[in-house]
């Protein structure tokens, strides 16, 4: 699964350069980039469970950047009791059984890539879960595949946008991360290379095109570190250091032993 993000930390031309190919397209979308700075505030670490706002590119505007609230909330709830019960449930959307649930079934052409610096999982060794952070081989800023909706609150009379991350089953490099049987099968976001960025904005058979998606998304080389602990007493919160390497002794002694 993905709970957890490192969010606009990093220079807006790196993320301008993942959407944008020409220099005049890419000092644009820099720009607009810039004008988001009020909303899209920095995250080294930050659970999805507060709902943050995140940097999002919708099908409807491929080159217009958003910021949307994550955790979906779909159009049909009828009150902000039920908006605030179902959000919590919907930072993730399993791609395989996405036209089945009701969140997603009547939005699954709504598609948006939301933009990350990484995200971070645990690995389950002995009864110790240790905290990995999860980024693309170069350090590039993350492209990952969601999808969005629109629910009008009418009590408050505005519009709230909502996206949700899609996952898939994890490629042999997460699951060796995210390894955890208590959880279920082990998953990753879906991924996206810059080449197929607006393929999955002009997605409209994605029931079809599941096992395309899978295969694409698996491809992808990442890297990780081990990092300090993310919650509890010890945890360092949303400061640059939460993203550092740091080694676990008795983690490395358990590797070490298995080759």
């Amino acid at each position: 699964m993905c709970y957890e993000v490192v969010s606009a930390t990093r220079a807006k031309l790196k993320y301008a350069q993942q959407r944008a190919n020409t220099p005049q397209d890419i000092t644009e979308l820099e720009n607009l980039l810039k004008t988001l700075e009020k909303d899209l505030i920095p995250y080294y670490h930050i659970s999805g469970f507060k709902h943050p706002n995140i940097l999002v590119f919708k099908d409807t505007e491929p080159l217009k950047p958003q910021v949307l609230q994550w955790g979906l909330i779909p159009n049909w709830a009828k009150n902000e009791t039920e908006a605030q019960t179902i959000k919590s449930k919907t930072l993730n959307a399993r791609i395989e059984t996405l036209s089945e649930k009701a969140s997603y079934k009547n939005i699954i052409t709504n598609t948006c890539l939301i933009m990350v610096d990484a995200f971070f999982e645990h690995k389950l060794v002995g009864k110790n879960k240790y905290p990995h952070l999860i980024q693309s081989h170069n350090a590039e800023p993350l492209c990952l595949a969601g999808l969005y909706d629109v629910w009008q609150d009418v009590q408050n009379n505005i519009a709230i946008e909502t996206v949700t991350i899609i996952t898939i089953p994890a490629n042999n490099f997460m699951a060796n991360i995210h390894n955890n049987a208590k959880m279920g099968e082990a998953r990753m976001p879906l991924l996206l290379d810059k080449n197929l960025q607006d393929n999955w904005l002009s997605e409209r058979k994605l029931k079809s095109n599941t096992k395309h998606w899978i295969a694409e998304a698996q491809k992808l080389e990442l890297q990780a570190h081990t990092v300090q602990k993310l919650s509890g007493k010890r945890a360092l919160g949303n400061v640059s250091k939460v993203i550092e390497k740091h080694t676990y002794p008795e983690l490395e002694m358990v590797q070490g032993s298995l080759f």
